[in-house]
């Protein structure tokens, strides 16, 4: 086989030699992207409860800084989410994952 090929046949299995390290960054990173998704969902639910309380009690909205003073830390964990979320979708968007001929591996 000559060192153009992007996969050698190996015993039964598949190495993928050329582009296995961006399959392999894209498999993690869509890991890390659904851990922060699923955390950011928890957190806007906690955060929605937090407000429809705070409206019951109050008879207003959480309008000022001393009305979130409490729970500043979830909003601005909930803000980093948000921000970390967009740049690993730009992210993943950049790295294409490889078009492999497996034909030629045997």
């Amino acid at each position: 086989m000559n060192d153009s090929n992007s996969c050698i046949f190996i015993k039964g299995m598949i190495l993928l030699t050329k582009y296995s390290h961006n399959v392999y960054k894209k498999i993690i990173m869509e890991y890390r992207l659904l851990k922060l998704k699923h955390e950011k969902k928890q957190l806007q639910r906690l955060l929605n409860k937090i407000k429809h309380k705070f409206e019951d009690e109050n008879g207003r909205s959480m309008a000022t800084r001393e009305d979130r003073a409490p729970h500043e830390e979830m909003f601005q964990r909930y803000k980093l989410l948000k921000i970390q979320i967009s740049d690993m979708e730009k992210t993943e968007t950049q790295l294409p994952l490889p078009q492999h001929d497996l034909s030629q591996t045997l």
